[in-house]
């Protein structure tokens, strides 16, 4: 259990941990809402000996485990996607995986675990790769998997229902660039979904935390149910203050940004069960509604994905496609990853940080481009939803 420090109380962290969670550390397995994850044990996932089919590009794949009480996979699904021959020729690696079992508030239990199973080429040899909500050896939480296995297995997550309008007048010289404003928050509610307590954990400006201090006790929370019971709760609260959006802003709920694809009304104000080194990943810039206008028609209806690197300027300076494909496609896509712009990445500690990640490209006959940052989902993957 977390023990806050007396509300209201400023705790500025300036060399964060890499990694945060909302959780007790019981065990080196963290818990997140009384869950305890399951993880491959160090016997449980491959011996080196497997034959892995080779791509010369990067591949991934969502699947779901299926575990039993004891740690033993039940059987493996997935959804309808491209390349599944891939997935198929792994399936006997994949069921043989054991994994140390997964606890509800320290009771062992069955789990139904989603993962990402990735493809990459290493030194011109293929390599196979599992990510899974909690990453043993590197005492790592990946939270949209986190998030995802807690929906799965019956929990309604915590979040904001509501945030008030607010604004941050900040003295001249205090803008960051390229960056911008942000706060974190460590926030309990019990089970009515009222505030507790709650904590700073990082703040870029003095300021702006007092103010979204102030700003916090008159949000409208809501606490976590599992299996339609209403748990206490504690999570992450992000505050973003971009500049590309007008203050005093309007009141925030789940659904603002959505329906036109804003991302920046989205994603000011982010609940998350735990937090990576990166609290702030890149926002698109020049997308509007999610699109990208390009000069000239496109005569292709495709989609690609491609692995890109954004530096700390928040330009793509190196990318990689997940797969082969027309000419006419890769001459308009190599354009248009040269045109992108993005806000840069910002780590825990306020430092501008280089980042990698996937987009996917959509042609449909016309300019408009559709541009997919897989890593900012919309929105029924994010916590609170």
């Amino acid at each position: 259990m977390i023990y806050f420090h007396t509300m209201r109380r400023l705790i500025l962290v300036l060399a964060a941990a890499a990694i945060l969670t909302a959780v007790s550390f019981a065990s080196d397995n963290p818990v997140i809402l009384g869950v305890e994850f399951p993880a491959p044990t160090e016997a449980g996932w491959m011996t080196g000996n497997e034959k892995i089919h080779f791509t010369p590009y990067p591949l991934q794949f969502d699947i779901v485990f299926y575990i039993s009480v004891e740690g033993s996979v039940d059987s493996v699904s997935y959804p309808p996607q491209r390349r599944d021959i891939f997935i198929k020729s792994v399936m006997g690696i994949l069921k043989n995986t054991r994994f140390y079992p997964a606890s509800v508030n320290g009771i062992p239990t069955a789990f139904i675990l989603p993962a990402i199973l990735e493809f990459r080429p290493e030194d011109n040899k293929p390599g196979l790769y599992l990510h899974v909500p909690f990453d043993e050896p590197a005492c790592e939480m990946k939270n949209r998997l986190v998030e995802k296995a807690l929906s799965l297995n019956g929990f309604k997550l915590p979040g904001v229902e509501r945030f008030p309008p607010y604004y941050c007048i900040l003295p001249e010289g205090e803008v960051d660039e390229p960056g911008y404003p942000f706060i974190v928050f460590e926030v309990a509610v019990d089970t009515a979904g009222d505030l507790t307590d709650y904590e700073v954990i990082y703040s870029s400006h003095d300021i702006c935390s007092e103010v979204m201090s102030n700003v916090l006790l008159h949000a409208e929370l809501a606490g976590a149910l599992r299996n339609g019971q209403n748990i206490n709760s504690e999570f992450y609260l992000i505050a973003r203050l971009f500049d590309e959006l007008s203050y005093p802003s309007n009141v925030w709920t789940p659904s603002s940004g959505v329906t036109e694809s804003d991302y920046f009304e989205q994603y000011r104000i982010e609940t998350v069960l735990a937090i990576d080194s990166i609290v702030c990943p890149p926002i698109p810039v020049n997308m509007v509604g999610g699109e990208f206008s390009y000069p000239s028609v496109v005569s292709v209806e495709d989609s690609v994905e491609v692995a890109v690197h954004i530096d700390n300027m928040g330009e793509i300076d190196a990318y990689q496609y997940y797969f082969l494909f027309s000419d006419i496609m890769r001459e308009a896509a190599d354009d248009i990853l040269n045109r992108l712009e993005f806000t840069p990445a910002i780590l825990l500690d306020g430092r501008i940080s280089d980042f990698n990640g996937l987009l996917e490209i959509t042609f449909n006959n016309s300019k408009k481009i559709r541009i997919d940052p897989k890593w900012l989902p919309f929105p029924e993957t994010s916590a609170g939803q």
